[in-house]
Parts: C-alpha cells; structure tokens; sequence
C-alpha cells in the first residue's frame, strides 16, 4: 500500500514547479508594471515642473520689457527647457499690466497670469 501512494505522487512534481513558475512569474509581472507606472509619472512631474519655470522665465522676460519700455505691447515666442513659451500682455488698466505666459511642449502645459505694478515693477497678483 504504501508503494501505490508513492507511485500517486511521483507526476506531482512538475505541476507544482510549473505553478510556482508561473506565480513568480506573474508577481514579477506585477512588480514591474508598477516601477513603470511611476517612472512615468515621474517624468510628467519632471515635465510639469520644466514648463512652469519655462512659464516663469516668460514671465520675467516680459516684466523686464515693460519695466525697461512702458509702451511695449509686443507678444514673445521663446524656447526654454525644451519648452516653447509664448507670453503676451493681457491687458492694461492704471498703473499696471497683466501678463499672460503659456509654456508647453512634450506633453504638457503651464500658464501663468501676472499683475505688475508699472511704477516698481513688482509683481503685485500671481495666478497659476
């Protein structure tokens, strides 16, 4: 009797390697979908992050040319940090001008709106 048993159990092997193999296999699966997954969304927060400088670069550009010419009205176009920044005057109203700076490029997009104070160039609303 006890031979018979042993004879039962003599094909178990493989099924149960075979199992395992495919456990670890779906668990490294797993594993690494999920690295991926953050790297990814790394790399947008990276992008993010590289437009919104981009954004404030055009925005410092422009408060630098109205402060240095009252009577700019000129739109910019400026590539900075793999990033086209286009950065415009909204409008004027008294003593100050609201500056409008989109950055954008792989896959993202950051705007920024500004009010200067025209008589100490100080940035006086900042809306992201």
């Amino acid at each position: 009797m006890s031979s018979r048993g042993i004879q039962n159990e003599r094909g178990i092997a493989l099924p149960f390697v075979l199992a395992v193999t495919v456990l670890a296999f779906l668990l490294t699966t797993a594993a690494l979908a999920g690295y991926s997954h953050s790297l990814q969304g790394a790399q947008m927060e990276q992008k993010r992050v590289r437009a919104q400088y981009a954004a404030e670069s055009g925005i410092a550009r422009m408060q630098q040319k109205v402060c240095d010419d009252p009577a700019w009205n000129q739109s910019l176009s400026t590539p900075m940090n793999g990033m086209k920044t286009e950065t415009r005057i909204e409008g004027t109203g008294g003593d100050r001008v609201r500056i409008h700076s989109v950055a954008k490029g792989e896959g993202v997009r950051q705007t920024i709106r500004v009010e200067v104070d025209r008589k100490s160039c100080q940035v006086v609303r900042w809306e992201p």
